[in-house]
């Protein structure tokens, strides 16, 4: 839901959002807009698309993903996979699995 709120002679544009566990409703600033790259690397991609661009000297490789509109996709950095230690004790048997942060 999104928000305008007047105090002190300025209005702010926001967006509602429920906190968790029945929590206030709070009004927070919307989110940047991404570069113009992350968008233009997803022209003519469908969601899910594998992406790439480059932004500050950068290359961030990602998937298309719907923007908040709903109709513009960018290209979103997918979380890294966690890395695993484990440790073996038998060639027939892993007594650990841990992941490493």
């Amino acid at each position: 839901m999104r928000a305008v709120i007047s105090r002190d002679g300025k209005t702010l544009n926001g967006v509602c959002h429920q906190l968790p566990n029945a929590g206030p409703l709070v009004c927070l600033p919307p989110p940047p807009r991404p570069p113009q790259e992350a968008i233009d690397a997803c022209t003519g991609h469908a969601a899910g698309d594998a992406c790439s661009f480059t932004f500050k000297d950068h290359t961030v490789s990602g998937a298309c993903e719907p923007m908040p509109d709903g109709t513009t996709l960018v290209c979103r950095r997918l979380p890294a996979a966690p890395e695993l230690n484990l440790t073996v004790v038998s060639q027939d048997l892993v007594v650990r699995v841990a992941h490493v942060r």
